[in-house]
């Protein structure tokens, strides 16, 4: 095999599949999983981004997020409703889409329901154009000065 045929093989996507883990953030989200279970289990445990909220009638409002805040989409929906007695083997069977890698698509870049940033834009927020007069004095002109002077005379006239 000469060297122009290894060169051929080589492929942009081989260095993104060496560096990726899709376990890694799996594990991020089973980790908050467990936690968010063992909330709605127990209601005096808090969690930190809790993914659930219980609603009138016992409605559970399911809105699973990745460790970024972004949403994760279920059935192209980012909030999902469910009877509260449902709910533990709702989240059984997200747990078994999670280790199935059903949302792993989800779990990196944009996501369905909205884009993430780029790091780089939440550091160093865009500058706004210069002006085309920037540095320079701005006055009124003359027309403006008269008519703010009218408006003035009368506003001063209807007080008396």
């Amino acid at each position: 095999m000469a060297l122009k045929d290894i060169i051929a093989k080589l492929s942009p996507d081989n260095e993104k599949l060496f560096h990726h883990d899709p376990d890694a953030l799996r594990q991020a989200m089973l980790d908050r999983l467990v936690k968010n279970r063992d909330a709605f289990n127990d209601p005096s445990k808090r969690v930190r981004g809790r993914w659930y909220e219980i609603g009138h009638s016992q409605v559970v409002a399911f809105s699973p997020t990745r460790p970024d805040g972004q949403p994760i989409v279920i059935d192209g929906q980012s909030v999902t409703f469910w009877k509260a007695d449902e709910f533990p083997g709702i989240l059984d069977a997200f747990e078994a889409a999670i280790v199935a890698g059903e949302i792993d698509d989800q779990l990196e870049g944009s996501t369905p329901a909205g884009a993430s940033l780029p790091a780089r834009e939440l550091k160093a927020p865009k500058k706004r154009a210069a002006r085309s007069d920037a540095g320079q004095k701005r006055e009124w002109t003359p027309e403006r000065r008269e008519r703010f002077a009218a408006t003035i005379a009368a506003r001063n006239a209807a007080k008396l």
